[in-house]
């Protein structure tokens, strides 16, 4: 067979690493990048020596992400972009005809995915998930050993990936537009290898002996076992995403119990003392050291005493197993790999939608919470599909999105502000209160200094502003009753003085000079950016008690 062309969709630092492992591939050439940004697609061009460059937002009304599918001379595309755009890239991929290759997650939701799997399977056009992790030797290795019985029964399974990213709501983990936090990006690996182990010590009880292991080539085929019962625990981030969660799986097997604890976190670094994975059994136990990229087993007998330690060191950088699958499987005709079935992907994604759902956890991207969510979006009180849904769509359109919110303690008391604008694709906030003042005074203080945050940005005074607030009070003086209070010179409908004249003033001064779009929100009802303008209110309030 032909060598196959790739393209690559995303030019950021993973793309990279794949990149460099790709170019150690006898039978793939480095054909083309796509990047919204054109200067960036051309320098990974010349970096790495691909002939092909798409860049920029448009061509025309196609993106480059669009014509790099559209390209005749592709034959497989690898996708590298943010976890918001995986499914709806993979499916203009695949539509093109082209092998797909996409970054974890392979979609935000189950119901995301659905679709990409399914055209995969009724068109028989390749498609996999890049969880390289599950091509890693060692990995492979430890798993067959399971199966093998080399522990005894599998009794306990522990798996931890932490890093530590210092918090900037703009940074892709913390930033909920880009579906930030850290069970989509790190959490996924404890899960698919928790599911994987668990799997293999099912096997173990129907097998006599090592020996019934089957051949390496389709270890992995129909190893689906999603838990019997899941708990867990989460810390969320000031923009409300996790920053840390913990994980308590359990599955009944016919051996017995076993039982999983995972985690996974953006703001605690785990290298050196944590991330490894233990998977402990009736006769010892086995070792990998930051699991997900191990380059050694460790096998350790009842008593803790090191056995043996077998090393399997990378050809490359990792990279290059999962692109080997990828290759073989397009050179067999599949449209999906044995070694990472399209039914495990599917299954690790409503774990983690189960696990989001278990926190209230929903994106501004999805247009519905996710499987088993007790809050149904569309009955949470809002005026959105979604919470944040509209917003997003609004920057999408080149609008902006403004969010406000007031928190005061004592009315009077310690008070704070805070506003949020979703400003082309970034999250801009400004915050800040008093020590002595009242609830409406924060919630207006709120809504103008979302106002005076917009006279700094460029394209403000042209593009359509839609406002979200939770205040009726805000919402209805500002869009009505404030034309009969100046009418009456600034009086009530009972003759008397309006309260807060001042702040009524500006903000009326300030919404002339803007196309607003007044909407209420309800408060506390899980939108995004509301629940996070209440949090960095409170947090102003808090500073002046």
């Amino acid at each position: 067979m032909k060598k196959i062309n790739w393209g690559i969709i995303g030019a950021g630092n993973i793309a990279s690493s794949f990149v460099k492992a790709l170019a150690e591939n006898p039978d793939a050439v480095l054909y083309a990048v796509a990047s919204r940004d054109k200067e960036r697609a051309d320098s990974f061009a010349r970096l790495y020596g691909f002939s092909t460059a798409y860049g920029g937002k448009s061509f025309g009304g196609i993106s480059a992400y669009e014509k790099i599918c559209a390209d005749k001379k592709v034959d497989a595309v690898y996708i590298a972009t943010p976890h918001t755009n995986h499914a709806e890239l993979s499916l203009i991929a695949l539509k093109a005809g082209k092998a797909v290759l996409c970054e974890k997650p392979a979609a935000v939701n189950a119901a995301q995915l659905q679709s990409v799997l399914e055209y995969s399977a009724s068109h028989k056009v390749f498609y996999m998930e890049a969880m390289w992790m599950k091509f890693n030797p060692a990995v492979r290795r430890a798993l067959e050993a399971i199966r093998g019985g080399v522990v005894g029964r599998l009794l306990d399974i522990q798996a931890d990936f932490r890093i530590n990213v210092p918090y900037d709501i703009n940074h892709r983990l913390y930033n909920p537009l880009m579906a930030g936090g850290a069970l989509l990006d790190t959490g996924i690996y404890p899960v698919s290898f928790a599911m994987l182990a668990a799997s293999c010590a099912a096997s173990t009880a129907q097998k006599a002996s090592a020996a019934a292991v089957k051949k390496q080539d389709d270890f992995y085929e129909g190893s689906v076992l999603p838990p019997s019962h899941i708990l867990s625990s989460v810390r969320k981030a000031l923009s409300g995403v996790d920053v840390w969660n913990a994980v308590l799986a359990e599955w009944n097997l016919p051996s017995g119990q076993l039982t999983a604890r995972l985690c996974s976190g953006n703001d605690i670094e785990g290298r050196g003392f944590c991330n490894d994975a233990l998977l402990c059994g009736t006769k010892g136990k086995i070792i990998l050291r930051d699991f997900w990229r191990a380059q050694a087993v460790e096998y350790y007998d009842e008593k803790n005493n090191l056995i043996k330690k077998e090393p399997y060191p990378f050809k490359v950088n990792g990279y290059e197993y999962e692109i080997e699958e990828t290759h073989r499987c397009i050179k067999k005709g599949l449209y999906e790999s044995p070694l990472h079935t399209h039914a495990h992907t599917m299954t690790v994604i409503k774990i983690l939608d189960s696990l989001r759902s278990q926190w209230n956890l929903i994106y501004p991207c999805e247009s519905a919470a996710p499987e088993g969510s007790k809050k149904d979006c569309a009955e949470n009180g809002s005026l959105f599909e979604s919470p944040g849904k509209n917003a997003q769509e609004n920057i999408k359109k080149g609008g902006i999105g403004l969010y406000s919110d007031g928190a005061c303690s004592g009315n009077p008391g310690p008070g704070g502000w805070a506003a949020v604008i979703l400003y082309d694709g970034k999250i801009i906030t400004s915050q800040g209160g008093e020590k002595q003042t009242t609830n409406n005074r924060m919630e207006l203080s709120g809504a103008i200094g979302a106002l005076e945050k917009l006279f700094t940005l460029p394209k403000a005074k042209t593009e359509k502003i839609v406002f979200y607030i939770d205040s009726q009070y805000v919402k209805n003086g500002i869009t009505s009753w404030i034309h009969t209070w100046k009418q009456n010179g600034w009086k009530t409908s009972d003759k008397k003085p309006v309260k807060n004249k001042d702040l009524w003033e500006k903000l009326d001064l300030y919404t002339q000079q803007f196309k607003i779009e007044w909407r209420w929100v309800k408060g506390h009802a899980g939108d995004t950016y509301n629940e996070l303008c209440d949090r960095l209110a409170v947090e102003e309030r808090d500073k002046r008690a």
